[in-house]
């Protein structure tokens, strides 16, 4: 195939939590393919998924995978209504089928060998796809933590490939910058999976549905399904566990509300935004939604103060408190909207 030097000057930095590093650099394909810089009309569509709670315990001590790393931490889950990982094989067609109403698909590619992996990504380039490619950090020289110490996969934004240069061009959050990766070292650190986001006909889409998108809201209650199940076990780990224990499953719940639940709640908020455009009867479920994230960025930044300190355990059971009178007050404001 033809070299090629392309870089996508509008490829916006990933910076949002959407489920997982892979949906934080979906979240830059959507903006850069809606061209409004905002990524606010793909949240809802996690409103369509499930939340689920994952017990931390098996019988009397915490999952070891949970211990392992914050990233694997997984005491809060989302689901396709199927029950599958929102970014697996089976998961990603109930995606593409919100994202065809932007005109865009998302596909993932597994079993990629290292001999094809840069013939791949030239051609995704070449058609002006989004790409994503999946890593392990072990063989990433920019990782302190991981690199040859532990295996620990993670998704890559590619901002650009540069055959004259034999690089492409990583955008990261991870490592706070954009930065050129050799080609020889791009396919020793890659795992084989490609996801890739395409946009054939760029649609504006006006309104959402915003009828299904809240039928599917009020069909949850994270407020007694997740989050009462979540603090009961957080305040167990506060009175039973101590020392290096403790700090990671802190940090592994800090890890989980961040990519997960807070993005959901997000969601919840576009939404009822979204509904107040055309109805008086949101106003205070807005102002209760803004409250919320406000407790939650708080309760976050407390949660790891404990975790490094090991003190605040008294304001985190307040911040508890407060958080779930304020899902309660927001559900029954919720059920309480029609359309």
């Amino acid at each position: 195939m033809k070299e090629i030097d392309l870089i996508y000057d509008r490829l916006p930095y990933p910076t949002e939590q959407f489920y997982s590093c892979i949906g934080g650099r979906l979240l830059c394909a959507f903006r850069y393919f809606q061209k409004d810089n905002s990524s606010v009309k793909l949240y809802p569509y996690l409103l369509l998924c499930n939340l689920q709670f994952i017990p931390l315990f098996e019988g009397e001590i915490p999952r070891k995978r949970f211990l392992e790393d914050p990233s694997y931490f997984r005491s809060v889950e989302l689901k396709t209504p199927e029950g599958s990982e929102l970014f697996s094989l089976r998961g990603i067609p109930f995606l593409n089928n919100y994202l065809k109403d932007y005109g865009m698909i998302f596909h993932a590619r597994k079993g990629i060998s290292k001999n094809t992996l840069l013939e791949l990504v030239r051609s995704e380039f070449a058609q002006g796809n989004v790409v994503i490619l999946g890593i392990d950090q072990f063989f990433h020289r920019k990782s302190e933590k991981y690199q040859k110490q532990k295996n620990a996969h993670h998704a890559l934004l590619l901002k650009g490939i540069a055959d004259s240069r034999r690089c492409v061009i990583a955008s990261d959050s991870l490592y706070f910058n954009e930065y050129d990766i050799p080609y020889d070292e791009l396919k020793n650190m890659s795992i084989g999976s490609m996801y890739t986001v395409c946009c054939h006909v760029q649609k504006t889409v006006l309104s959402m549905d915003l009828l299904g998108l809240l039928e599917a809201l009020k069909k949850q209650n994270p407020g007694n399904s997740v989050i009462k199940p979540c603090f009961e076990e957080l305040c167990r780990c506060l009175s039973e566990c101590q020392g290096p224990v403790l700090k990671r499953i802190l940090y592994g719940y800090v890890h989980n509300f961040k990519y997960v639940l807070l993005p959901y709640f997000r969601a919840r908020k576009v939404l009822i935004q979204e509904i107040e455009k055309m109805s008086t009867e949101t106003g205070e479920l807005c102002r209760l939604c803004e409250e919320y994230r406000v407790l939650w960025e708080g309760f976050l930044l407390l949660l790891t103060r404990t975790a490094n300190t090991g003190k605040g355990i008294g304001m985190l059971m307040k911040r508890i408190n407060a958080i779930q009178q304020q899902e309660l007050e927001i559900q029954k404001n919720l059920t309480q909207i029609t359309l």
